[in-house]
């Protein structure tokens, strides 16, 4: 007898990268990430974006919606799409910079980590709105304690929280730095 092969359509995932931009700049140019192409399939457009409520120029928080990924093999595809973030943080006239400030440092007992200390920090965000800073040159630990330090620093700062969290270290010093827009001032 004759048998029958139904073959389904492969799962695609295009994904939206977050992305920062400061207010009074121009909207960035948007990417993705686009997973599940199988047999050297290819991308011919797209995806497009749009924003999530629409940019008005106020600093704030946007979805990044994309949509109109163009295959060469649409018919091969389920496509899912996925949101990203767009981060307007504040810069000018109302930008209010982020303070963070070391709360108190104490001492591990047997901390499955090894380390014998944990420093409580806070940040404090007088903004109107949520400020992302990415971990890197205007968010990172240094000092001689940085290289055993455990822990992840924030990267989203909210409006009228205290914002804290611990990094576990071995006693050496360690700086945290955090840079933010202070009017116009980095």
């Amino acid at each position: 007898g004759l048998g029958k092969l139904t073959i389904l359509p492969a799962a695609l995932t295009v994904k939206a990268l977050d992305t920062l931009m400061f207010q009074g700049d121009s909207i960035p140019v948007f990417s993705s990430l686009i997973t599940g192409l199988k047999n050297q399939d290819t991308l011919i457009s797209g995806p497009l974006f749009s924003l999530n409520p629409s940019y008005t120029g106020d600093a704030g928080v946007y979805q990044i919606v994309p949509y109109g990924a163009n295959l060469d093999c649409p018919e091969c595809y389920q496509t899912t799409y996925q949101d990203g973030t767009l981060y307007v943080n504040p810069k000018g006239k109302f930008a209010r910079k982020l303070k963070p400030y070391l709360v108190c440092v104490s001492v591990l007992k047997n901390d499955p980590s090894g380390l014998t200390y944990v420093a409580n920090f806070q940040c404090e965000n007088d903004n109107a709105t949520v400020v992302y800073v990415p971990v890197g040159a205007n968010n990172f630990l240094s000092g001689a304690g940085a290289a055993t330090a455990q822990g992840t620093l924030p990267t989203l700062f909210y409006p009228g929280q205290s914002n804290s969290f611990q990094i576990k270290f071995n006693g050496d010093k360690i700086t945290w730095t955090l840079q933010s827009y202070n009017v116009n001032q980095n």
